[in-house]
């Protein structure tokens, strides 16, 4: 870099210098009878800072979670997530949040955001925040029955075959996303006692990621 006026020249002798260390350069005077004069700049280490709040919304499953995003004034930030134990209040060991590993299912997750320290600038951690997923709720109109009346057949037991379907319409699986349970007017009733003629209920129940406020019920009949 240079620096003219009507009286000096400044010269640099690392011009594009702008990692920590020392600049050296020249001052020479238009005065061929004034002596040159050396000058040193030096360039310190220096905290970093975010320019923004980590922020996390939550999600409920199934939704597309999306990773927060937050700037740095240098260097680029890495986000990093653990599970979260509300009883507790610990954390698992965390991990950077990738495409391939990110925060899945139902539970509360703990974020924070890390900038990795240089020669030129030191490590940076912002605060750790919290968010929630919930577990997807199971709506009746996403749940059908094969058929809903069979004719007695003495000895035989005859149950409908049931199609329980999330908010995106993907079919999910009995004992692991839904739990199933049957009733007739004595109490429950195991599939293969469903055998008698009369009315019988099934309830169904969400599991780990999905939920049911109440009891989901449908019935069929056996005539």
């Amino acid at each position: 870099m240079y620096y003219i006026d009507e009286e000096r020249t400044i010269v640099a002798t690392n011009e594009q210098k702008t990692n920590v260390g020392t600049i050296y350069g020249l001052i020479r005077s238009t005065d061929a009878s004034v002596l040159d004069a050396k000058f040193e700049v030096k360039i310190t280490k220096v905290q970093n800072e975010f320019l923004n709040n980590l922020v996390c919304q939550n999600f409920e499953y199934g939704d597309e979670i999306t990773k927060p995003v937050i700037n740095s004034k240098f260097g680029t930030a890495k986000i990093l997530f653990a599970t979260y134990n509300k009883d507790s209040h610990t954390f698992d060991e965390f991990v950077e949040w990738t495409n391939e590993q990110k925060p899945n299912g139902f539970g509360t997750y703990a974020v924070k955001a890390v900038v990795l320290g240089t020669n030129n600038y030191y490590d940076l951690y912002s605060q750790t925040v919290l968010f929630n997923i919930s577990r997807q709720e199971l709506l009746r109109s996403n749940i059908a029955l094969s058929q809903t009346e069979f004719v007695y057949q003495e000895g035989t037991a005859q149950t409908p075959t049931i199609t329980v379907l999330d908010k995106f319409g993907e079919a999910l699986i009995e004992g692991t996303d839904y739990k199933v349970r049957i009733f007739n007017q004595q109490g429950p009733v195991s599939k293969e006692n469903v055998i008698e003629r009369g009315t019988y209920i099934i309830h169904i129940t969400g599991k780990q990621n999905y939920q049911t406020i109440n009891d989901i019920e449908i019935s069929f009949e056996i005539i």
